[in-house]
């Protein structure tokens, strides 16, 4: 028989509002959603949040429980499992714990800082982290720092930085991303007083600091390795295409040393050659590609039967790719709705809108990558039930964080991602009052939108307990309620307290509540102290792995 909800069945549960034994919000807890939506509370906002360790009391409390090492691990796992919608606050926390007076998780910061500062970019956002802390206190109480955050610790995890990577690796690393946040490798080899331990490595550094001359003067000899002569000739042509003019040199250098569109000058990513070079190359990640579809249309390049237009269709059929990518079908949606668009984004005041004329071989071969793109899903094998709100003007709002699509196109592919993706599941539409709808995965992205465009514009409410309220009635049970409008609460009870009752009535205590207001600028729903509860302010191509995560308790 098993043990009733009111009876402790662990010495760390606590009694909830209910008199029920469950487990307390941990500090872990607190610091997983810190890691992933840059807030302890339960709200992910798409736009960009001002990342203060008042927002992270939680690592605060675990530093000074002696937690510091497990905080650092934490840190690394989320870093490597790709459950940060965004590095920065990954990165922060990292910084934060390198620059604290506890010696075990100083250390096991600087241990994993390779592992967790993978590209020069999240190294730089590092340093300028780390110097911008040195000053700060240390947890608890004391004195602001006198520090500048370069001490032997940090010059060394630097050093390890740089000398661990292989020769062609560093090259490409240091060459593809110069400079960020004020910051140069050149600046921070010359700070950190790095020591190459190979050949290959001290080609490299002496590069940055020197220049190519030097490089080539002091390392390519007649007893150079061949390894050695491959990584001039690299930096070579890195050096050339940064200096020339020429569209046709740069085409012919990116083609033959596969360079990456971040080795180009500005001024040569407006050309045709240029960009022609780069698909052609094939080197582009997968989600460049769909990143710069509008500027590949803008500069002309993806005309019906042209040779680049080709390549991107046959990239775009390449499922395995689209798989190892971890590509989301939203991510080629919005690329889709971009493109369709027929000009760049015009909300953009200081850039030039250009035009084009929709190829529809294009069209149809990003149509079928949302299609082959579900393939990368990984189920959560939760019971859903998504609930698309149909009240109010939802009919032609745009979403923050994505504007070229509309509040019900975003609901309709979220509800197509839990029907092909989970094999429990049930879809509503609701206002103020519940209404089935027979939705099911054989089902395209059009027919979606045309089944939920039928009932929306309605002039009632939106009520956002009603979804739950009317699974308890119906003694429906539900692991995830998902509920998607564009507008807040107006009317109802508090989803919060629906949730609850929810809970008591059907036995089913983990139950959890996801609320996009995806054209809000801000609600509050969510219990920050309820690990169950979770809004999301807009809707990026973050939002969904950050659904599924919280769908299977991670955060």
């Amino acid at each position: 028989m098993s043990a009733s909800v009111h009876e402790p069945i662990s010495d760390d549960q606590v009694e909830n509002y209910a008199k029920a034994k469950v487990w307390a919000v941990t500090d872990e807890t607190r610091l997983k959603r810190f890691l992933c939506l840059g807030t302890e509370g339960g709200t992910y906002q798409t736009e960009e949040l001002d990342l203060t360790i008042e927002n992270c009391n939680a690592l605060l409390t675990l530093i000074d429980s002696q937690q510091g090492p497990n905080a650092v691990n934490i840190i690394k796992e989320f870093s490597h499992e790709n459950h940060a919608a965004k590095q920065d606050a990954i990165i922060f926390a990292l910084a934060f714990c390198a620059h604290q007076k506890d010696v075990k998780t100083r250390q096991a910061a600087y241990a994993v800082l390779s592992d967790v500062c993978r590209t020069s970019t999240h190294l730089f956002s590092f340093i300028d982290l780390a110097e911008r802390l040195s000053t700060q206190p240390n947890s608890g109480d004391g004195p602001p720092k006198s520090s500048t955050g370069w001490g032997r610790a940090q010059r060394r995890a630097i050093a390890k930085w740089y000398n661990d990577k292989p020769g062609m690796d560093l090259a490409m690393a240091v060459t593809k991303y110069i400079q960020r946040k004020g910051w140069s490798h050149k600046d921070v080899l010359c700070l950190a007083h790095v020591k190459p331990n190979n050949n290959e490595t001290g080609a490299v550094l002496k590069y940055v600091v020197h220049g190519l001359e030097k490089a080539k003067t002091e390392f390519l000899t007649d007893e150079s390795t061949d390894d050695i002569k491959e990584i001039i000739k690299y930096l070579d042509a890195v050096h050339t295409i940064k200096h020339t003019k020429d569209k046709t040199q740069a085409a012919l250098l990116i083609s033959q040393f596969s360079l990456n569109w971040e080795h180009v000058p500005t001024e040569l990513l407006t050309s045709k050659e240029v960009w022609t070079a780069l698909i052609n190359t094939k080197c582009m990640a997968m989600t460049a590609l769909l990143r710069n579809i509008t500027r590949l249309a803008g500069l002309e390049l993806l005309e019906v039967m042209s040779d680049t237009s080709k390549c991107v269709i046959e990239r775009l059929a390449d499922t395995e790719a689209l798989i190892k990518a971890r590509i989301h079908p939203f991510s080629v949606l919005l690329a889709l709705k971009q493109y369709e668009a027929k000009s760049t984004d015009k909300t953009h005041k200081k850039k030039v809108i250009k035009t084009w004329t929709v190829n529809p071989n294009i069209s149809e071969a990003l149509d079928r990558a949302f299609y082959s793109s579900f393939k990368s899903l990984e189920p959560t094998k939760k019971r859903y039930l998504l609930a698309i709100s149909v009240g109010g003007s939802e009919q032609g709002s745009k979403v923050k964080g994505v504007w070229h699509v509309t509040s019900p196109v975003v609901a309709a592919t979220m509800a197509m991602t839990i029907a092909r993706m989970e094999s429990q599941y049930h879809i509503v539409l609701f206002s103020d009052e519940v209404e089935e709808v027979k939705l099911s995965s054989l089902m395209t992205l059009n027919e979606v939108c045309q089944a939920v465009n039928k009932k929306v514009g309605s002039e009632q409410g939106t009520d956002c307990s009603c979804p739950i309220t009317w699974a308890n009635e119906h003694k429906m049970p539900v692991d995830v309620f998902v509920l998607f409008t564009d507008s807040e609460v107006t009317s109802g009870s508090h989803p919060a307290e629906a949730l609850r009752k929810y809970r008591q009535d059907m036995d089913i205590w983990d139950a959890r509540l996801v609320v996009c207001g995806m054209s809000s600028n801000k609600f509050t729903i969510a219990d920050p102290e309820d690990p169950g509860m979770l809004d999301v302010i807009g809707f990026d191509t973050h939002t969904p792995g950050i659904i599924h995560d919280f769908a299977l308790g991670i955060l």
